[in-house]
């Protein structure tokens, strides 16, 4: 599987400025949350890791490009999630005429999102303006029928249409009163850790891949908000870190008594 991913050029100029910031912030969410889709491992990736095959199309000399280069911070936060980008439109017929109802958008990202569709690829378009048509944007290419187009502006739409479809771990709901299982943490991503036949006080302990003396487990007395993984080193048998449970980010200092915690490592079943 391929999934292409286009942001939608026909909205990106705005009239004020701070409408445009929370836009483009809109669109680094939108981003950061596909950079999590779980494409199957036969999918070999160029743009983010070996596990995807994953391509956004980003249109050149537009206020999101020249914004970009202007704003350091938003520019080291997208880079975070792409390190390359496809700038050209890569199957838009040229000599075709593409509509949105009686609107034309020849020579478009939404143009080129329509090819994309038609040859069978995951296609979904990021707007940049909660008027545009979501979830699903209807185009039309001249003598040669219409494409549903999958359209979102908003984190928490995508995010369940990406669940929907199986490319998106529904992880731990955080308002949960109920305490959570390994399952619903990102150490059930086979493609980062491998669980051990060990445990840390009844919690399945997982070895990080690529990083062999690190030790995960999920905190089990913590639910709702407080939930996290606890980070060990074998060799030292010392805690190491926190993490956030649906991505590798320590998220804040170790308190006293963690720094003072000793790794146990149990059998398990």
């Amino acid at each position: 599987m391929r999934m292409n991913v286009y942001l939608n050029e026909l909205f990106l100029d705005v009239s004020h400025s701070d409408d445009w910031t929370v836009s483009f912030d809109n669109a680094i969410s939108c981003l950061k949350v596909l950079s999590k889709v779980d494409i199957p491992l036969d999918s070999i990736s160029t743009i983010i890791h070996l596990q995807i095959f994953l391509t956004i199309a980003i249109p050149p000399n537009t206020k999101f490009t020249d914004l970009l280069n202007r704003d350091k911070e938003r520019k080291k936060a997208f880079l975070a999630i792409y390190k390359t980008a496809i700038r050209e439109l890569r199957w838009v017929d040229p000599t075709a005429k593409y509509y949105i109802g009686d609107k034309e958008v020849s020579n478009t990202t939404v143009a080129d999102s329509y090819e994309s569709k038609k040859l069978g690829f995951t296609t979904i378009l990021i707007n940049l303006n909660s008027s545009f048509p979501s979830p699903v944007v209807n185009v039309q290419k001249e003598d040669d029928g219409n494409q549903g187009i999958m359209s979102y502006h908003a984190v928490e739409s995508l995010t369940e249409k990406l669940q929907e479809l199986e490319l998106l771990k529904a992880y731990y709901d955080k308002k949960s009163n109920v305490r959570p299982n390994d399952s619903q943490t990102i150490l059930s991503d086979s493609s980062l850790f491998v669980p051990t036949k060990y445990g840390n006080r009844k919690a399945r302990l997982y070895r990080r891949i690529g990083r062999e003396d690190e030790l995960w487990c999920l905190d089990r007395f913590h639910k709702g908000n407080s939930i996290h993984l606890e980070v060990f080193s074998e060799s030292s048998r010392k805690q190491i870190a926190v993490s956030c449970h649906d991505e590798i980010r320590f998220f804040r200092d170790l308190t006293r008594e963690e720094k003072n915690r000793t790794l146990i490592m149990e059998p398990m079943p």
